[in-house]
């Protein structure tokens, strides 16, 4: 098949499922053309994401394509114009690529795709005379638009995946794309019962599909000593991702085990108030704010950690986790793993078997179950071996590609 993926932003370092997901449809022989919203502009480390640059069409060239160095600064600053002034960008899109696209389209989309709706016109041309199959969105959102409008305009059938923001948060259009999609595809039995019984969708119309890691990768990962009372998390430093509780927790159990430490891998909107935390909770010697690594370097960190902590929580606007791949990655390092019975986390996780939950938001839960990974070398080994076994053999039924590929078969037909 000729797949055209539509994605938000490429390459970005904490959408590895992404490139996983891609290079997974590759490998099987079937063509793939990435078109971009937005380029990426801050340096990523992930080798497989430098290495699909080429497969990768961008918005933003196309709305610059033949216009002067000019209007390539415009457009690669459009984001900072959007933010300085809202009313500025939209005056200045129509202005400059009004004519591009259809009036009504343009109205009607304008809101969530910004300049990229003037982009369309000429991609659905692109999307006809290259003869796709299929143009699948990798999220529910503006990549899920734009699928759908370029759909439209071209008669080639579109489908689209939904994780959890895109679902929970930022899902316009839902009756459309629902209605109009020929399949859908999510990561875990909650978001699809979530499409049924809330969203109306019909059971056959929807699919679950596992969040890709790239097994291989992690094998590079070389086996090493445990470092003990090390506990790592890796994650954006975003409300969702629970990390107030963990220090909160990481307090009680420093109070006991002097020698507990935590590295934060990652960055985000929370890392102030996070640092403000640890001084407030005198947890300066015991956590430590690593930054972004790249995917060696993090991996390597959580193979030498006594346990992997991410106690994920549904914050106010309904934003939430949905299957984290960094769960999933350090249940395959054997590293034991605890969370909370968020999302589809509970799908991942079998408390006291492969890994152990505590609820959102109790810190005295968490903290029990944080003493009990480090006091108990014996359901340590016992956790890691149990989690290894469940990602490889009970979690992926099925890889990315193939439920992408039985999906789209059962309800496209290729061109000929």
């Amino acid at each position: 098949m000729k797949i055209a993926f539509i994605t938000n932003v490429f390459p970005v370092l904490y959408n590895t499922f992404t490139v996983n997901e891609i290079e997974q449809l590759m490998q099987k022989g079937h063509g793939v053309t990435v078109f971009s919203l937005h380029r990426w502009y801050r340096p990523v480390n992930y080798e497989k994401s430098i290495k699909m640059a080429d497969a990768v069409q961008y918005f933003e060239d196309v709305l610059a394509r033949g216009r002067g160095a000019v209007m390539k600064i415009l457009v690669e600053h459009s984001g900072k114009i959007h933010r300085i002034s809202p009313r500025a960008y939209e005056f200045i899109g129509r202005y400059l690529f009004s004519g591009r696209v259809d009036a009504a389209i343009a109205k009607k989309y304008h809101d969530q795709l910004g300049w990229s709706v003037y982009a369309l016109a000429d991609l659905a041309r692109a999307i006809q005379s290259e003869r796709f199959d299929v143009i699948h969105a990798g999220y529910g959102n503006r990549p899920a638009e734009a699928a759908m409008a370029l759909s439209r305009m071209t008669g080639v059938p579109f489908s689209f995946e939904a994780h959890a923001y895109d679902l929970f948060v930022d899902f316009p259009f839902a009756d459309e794309k629902i209605r109009e999609a020929a399949k859908i595809f999510t990561i875990s039995n909650y978001n699809k019962d979530y499409f049924i019984g809330k969203l109306g969708c019909p059971p056959e119309k929807v699919a679950v599909m596992r969040v890709p890691i790239d097994k291989a990768h992690c094998d590079r990962i070389p086996e090493q000593e445990r470092e003990n009372d090390l506990l790592v998390a890796v994650c954006r430093l975003h409300p969702i991702k629970g990390l107030d509780y963990a220090l909160e927790a990481l307090k009680l159990v420093a109070e006991k085990r002097k020698s507990v430490r935590l590295i934060l891998v990652g960055d985000g909107p929370q890392r102030a108030h996070l640092e403000r935390m640890t001084q407030k909770l005198s947890l300066q010697n015991n956590v430590v704010f690593s930054g972004s690594k790249g995917n060696d370097e993090a991996l390597a960190l959580v193979a030498k950690a006594t346990a992997f902590v991410l106690p994920s929580v549904i914050v106010a606007n309904g934003d939430r986790d949905g299957i984290p791949t960094s769960l999933i990655e350090a249940m395959y390092l054997r590293t034991p793993v605890i969370s909370t019975r968020v999302s589809g986390i509970p799908e991942l996780i079998d408390d006291g078997m492969n890994g152990l939950l505590a609820e959102p938001g109790d810190v005295q839960g968490l903290a029990r179950k944080i003493e009990q990974v480090l006091g108990d070398p014996a359901l340590r080994e016992r956790l890691g071996r149990a989690a290894r076994e469940k990602v490889e053999h009970g979690f992926y039924v099925q890889d990315t590609a193939e439920v992408l590929l039985g999906g789209w078969k059962e309800t496209i037909t290729p061109a000929s």
